[in-house]
């Protein structure tokens, strides 16, 4: 369908975003996943947007994402 696997990541407090962090994340799932579910980059957030009642709102990142075509 075109789309890439990404991750999005809220490090913990006193976390440091990083190519190497990144590189560890990849690698720790394709250790553990299938080759299509991991993910080919990482992207990391100052906060990962819940709803109110704790779910997760996959839109926002989704629009960040994404290029501007109107998807």
């Amino acid at each position: 369908m075109g789309e890439a696997v990404l991750a999005v990541v809220q490090l913990a407090d006193g976390g440091t975003p990083s190519d190497q962090l990144a590189s560890e994340l990849i690698g720790y799932t394709r250790e553990r996943l299938a080759h299509y579910k991991c993910p080919s980059s990482v992207d990391f957030v100052e906060q990962v947007p819940f709803t109110p009642t704790g779910k997760l709102r996959k839109h926002v990142p989704r629009r960040q994402c994404w290029p501007a075509t109107g998807a």
